[in-house]
């Protein structure tokens, strides 16, 4: 059964497996791992919702459970860009015997937790005053049903209470427990070039369902993370990808291999869903690769701010010329999505054209492989494409001068590539903040409702006016704005689609008396004035090289769980601040 909280077990132990001291014999915690690998240790805490540690951990150790990545690294409170949080603080505690001097009650924040659970049979009389004592000292205390430890009650309460992950931290009991049960998604263990003569330790006991998927160098230690075949669907951060964005020097990468992740035939994944116009939600599907399919771990997804916010806003209900068989839906609740990049069962990054879910199941000779590009690279693969379809279909040349009207992510996407085939542009965009990252790419920007535009359009062009224009703003004002402007026998290209809105146009004056061009751009096919030798497969090679020299990851500005992508989607649809690529993050 899948657990829906992805579980990590993960401890630091001595050459001859010793973890620690036992609580009797205790006087000071026993000092295993290095700076380098005790940095490692406040990642995992703070990517992870809450960490978790037996009774005798807290009386032998007293440890506070709190991430500090910076007392070891000048990443401070952010890893690869993220911020990390402060996990809830779990303790296994059957008889209530922790102290109330505890260092897990020190430092609290508004939002910081302890939780403690506990035996409900063992509470005795005796037990109710201390009881009260640790509430008091802000603990919320959860009875446990019976021994052996009822590893499914306490995964059940944590994803009732929102949690998505867990790392257990410690002791040996609790270790020992979770392996032998096998709740664990993941296991990391640190080795230390030292011996103890005696103390506590763990038996993981290993079989099949293990994979050796990354080899680390931390400062003096050595560690090893270990993924099984698949309990969680919920994606977390890996040691190999820790390592790769670590600027902590002594944590060094030696070995990967990926993770097979999940390979049971059915899988329980994710899935965001329109319930009715404007309204999101996420449900939980079964998924079953069909054959020559392959599941894939998403990492991150992106929404289109034209196609897919028509979709949301009940505006299209006509999809019978979409190329893409998932994407035409029929009927509420409906399914739209299709950029979402993840990682295959051969560790590569990849991107498919996949509805909005944390796993997904592609034919594996469709995924695009990204090659080392980022995740927030790699999301734009879909809107440059549709970008260098509309480059090409406006055949604009070296020294052209070309207006852009709509600085939304396509239009931007088209500036740039424009811009660094040596073509001037003129951006024109109504939104102050888009047009300030139209400069700032250097393309000289306007203002469409500025009343002295034409006479601006004018003076930058010497009188000639420009060669070339595109409309990408998806709002037909846009449009007429370009054929109000267009100089005689000039070429306008439409990029916007209206899914099934009307759109009225002023066509008696500037368009039929300058005799103008209106040419239609769709990402779907190649364009016949391009020849044979320009196929859909050799653009996306182009497309996948811009990514690396454009980093378009620059036009992120918002960040959503696929939880709360309800929430992204209001954005998009009311924006009540600057706004371009929004993306949704399955892991946050």
């Amino acid at each position: 059964m899948m657990n829906s909280v992805s579980v990590l077990v993960s401890y630091a132990q001595t050459l001859n497996g010793v973890l620690g001291r036992s609580s009797k014999e205790a006087t000071s915690p026993l000092a295993i791992s290095c700076d380098a690998t005790l940095f490692l240790t406040h990642v995992l805490r703070g990517l992870y919702d809450g960490v978790l540690v037996g009774i005798d951990t807290i009386l032998s150790d007293d440890p506070q459970l709190s991430q500090r990545v910076g007392d070891y690294s000048a990443t401070g409170r952010q890893w690869n860009g993220r911020p990390l949080g402060q996990p809830w603080r779990l303790v296994l505690d059957s008889r209530l015997r922790t102290p109330e001097n505890a260092r897990i009650f020190s430092e609290l924040g508004d939002k910081d937790r302890v939780i403690l659970f506990y035996y409900s049979r063992e509470l005795g009389p005796e037990l109710l005053s201390k009881k009260q004592v640790l509430e008091g000292k802000g603990a919320t205390l959860v009875p446990l049903s019976a021994s052996p430890l009822p590893w499914d009650e306490v995964l059940a309460w944590l994803a009732d209470h929102g949690l998505q992950s867990l790392f257990i931290e410690g002791g040996g009991a609790v270790l020992s427990s979770a392996l032998s049960e096998g709740i664990e998604d993941s296991l990391i263990i640190t080795q230390a070039p030292t011996a103890e003569p005696r103390g506590t330790s763990v038996d993981p006991k290993l079989s099949r369902k293990w994979n050796l998927t990354a080899l680390a160098q931390g400062g003096s230690d050595l560690v090893l993370e270990y993924s099984s075949t698949g309990q969680s669907t919920i994606p977390m951060p890996g040691l190999a990808e820790i390592c790769e964005n670590s600027s902590a020097p002594d944590l060094k990468l030696l070995f990967t291999r990926p993770s097979l992740g999940p390979t049971a035939e059915l899988v329980k994944a994710r899935q965001l869903v329109f319930t009715a116009p404007r309204k999101a939600a996420v449900r939980t599907i079964d998924l079953r690769p069909k054959a020559g399919e392959v599941l894939v771990r998403s990492r991150l997804q992106g929404i289109s701010a034209g196609t897919e916010m028509a979709v949301y806003r009940g505006e299209c209900q006509d999809f019978s010329g979409e190329a893409i068989a998932s994407l035409q839906p029929q009927e509420y609740p409906l399914t739209y999505g299709y950029i979402n990049v993840g990682e295959d069962p051969r560790g590569r990054r990849v991107f498919g054209f996949a509805l909005h879910q944390d796993w997904f199941a592609y034919p594996e000779d469709g995924l695009i492989d990204l090659g080392d590009l980022s995740w927030e690279d790699g999301i734009f693969l879909a809107s440059t494409e549709t970008a260098v379809s509309i480059v090409h279909d406006t055949h604009a040349r070296l020294g052209d001068v070309v207006a852009v009207a709509g600085q939304g992510v396509v239009g931007l996407l088209v500036t740039q590539i424009l811009l660094s085939h040596g073509v001037k542009v003129l951006a024109l965009d109504p939104d102050p903040y888009r047009r300030k990252v139209s400069h700032d790419l250097g393309a000289q920007e306007y203002n469409p409702l500025d009343p002295d535009l034409a006479e601006r359009l004018t003076e930058v062009t010497d009188g000639r006016g420009w060669d070339k224009a595109i409309h990408c703003s998806g709002n037909f004002r846009g449009l007429q704005t370009l054929i109000d402007h267009a100089p005689f026998e000039s070429t306008i290209v439409e990029a916007s689609w209206y899914a099934d809105k009307p759109v009225s146009l002023n066509l008696g004056q500037a368009f039929h008396r300058r005799r103008l061009s209106l040419v239609s751009s769709q990402v779907s096919n190649v364009g016949r004035p391009l020849g044979p030798r320009w196929t859909k497969a050799r653009r996306m090679g182009q497309v996948v090289d811009l990514l690396g020299r454009l980093r378009p990851s620059r036009f992120i500005t918002h960040r959503f769980g696929l939880d709360k992508a309800a929430e992204a989607y209001t954005l998009l649809d009311n924006p009540t601040e600057p706004v371009l690529q929004v993306v949704i993050d399955p892991g946050q």
